[in-house]
């Protein structure tokens, strides 16, 4: 039998003591010190009745507001960029991106909606031209904090790249994508081993000065992506143990890490529940 804490359960909540994350070819096991506690799905009242847990106010099944007397509207935004971050990061880690690519603008470079409009045109034309491909799209401001330029990672581009003639510090190769006319663009090409390292890079874009996408999104990618699969509450196998070969210890939590993919069992009241990350305590929530 595996390891497995028993989670209580009421109505309203799901404690949760572990999650796992799995990826392709990675897994992370995050265990907390205290069980956190999760609002389970389904649960409606018919009214909206205010429920105060952690410092925060719950509304039904509503985003969470932050009670009277917090002051909290930095935490809350800092939160926001924690989440972005850690979808990013998930993003990279479970899609196998082939090229890294940055992409300016010539002209109206400071008008964000319109340059987000020419690069979604761009994609679109080479899906017609290349066919399809994988991509995640994160703006950033030039050093005049108001010029935007787009970093991108794609998966199976099959557009012209040229050599530039330049090459990077490890000797990897930059080049140019001839098919790109609205400003300047270079692309260097990665491997697996480099993701890690690129979705460190990539993270670090997430500011609270980085630009936003029609007033909301701080990035955008194709829908054919592949996200990790989360389970709580995971019974971990004797068997599999020995596969997590890398641990972190946090304030609050540790993560384990396997270099493959561990495939976990849950509870059937961990399967019921419903995880909203935002109503997770942000005291107890792992990155």
């Amino acid at each position: 039998m595996g390891t497995f804490l028993n989670p209580s359960s009421d109505e309203l909540y799901t404690e949760v003591f572990a999650y796992a994350k799995i990826y392709p070819e990675l897994t992370k096991l995050i265990t907390y010190k205290k069980p956190i506690r999760v609002m389970n799905k389904g649960f409606e009242t018919g009214i909206a009745v205010p429920i105060e847990y952690g410092g925060v106010t719950y509304i039904d099944k509503q985003k969470p507001k932050q009670i009277r007397g917090g002051g909290s509207s930095l935490q809350v935004q800092a939160d926001s960029y924690r989440r972005t971050k850690t979808r990013l990061s998930d993003i990279v880690i479970a899609n196998k991106f082939d090229l890294f690519c940055t992409f300016t603008f010539a002209t109206d470079r400071q008008d964000i909606k319109h340059c987000k409009q020419r690069m979604g045109r761009w994609l679109n034309h080479q899906y017609m031209r290349t066919g399809k491909f994988k991509y995640l799209i994160v703006p950033e401001f030039h050093k005049d904090g108001v010029s935007i330029h787009f970093h991108a990672l794609f998966q199976g581009y099959g557009g012209e790249l040229i050599d530039s003639g330049h090459k990077r510090k490890d000797g990897r190769i930059v080049y140019n994508i001839p098919g790109w006319r609205f400003g300047f663009s270079t692309a260097t090409k990665i491997d697996t081993e480099g993701l890690p390292l690129v979705a460190s890079y990539v993270k670090k874009y997430i500011t609270k000065d980085m630009p936003q996408i029609d007033n909301k999104k701080r990035y955008w990618c194709s829908h054919n992506l592949i996200r990790p699969k989360k389970v709580a509450n995971p019974i971990l196998f004797p068997q599999d143990e020995l596969k997590f070969t890398e641990s972190y210890e946090h304030d609050d939590y540790d993560i384990q890490i396997a270099h493959e993919k561990v495939d976990f069992l849950s509870s059937d009241v961990t399967k019921k529940a419903s995880i909203h990350w935002h109503e997770v305590p942000k005291d107890q929530r792992a990155l």
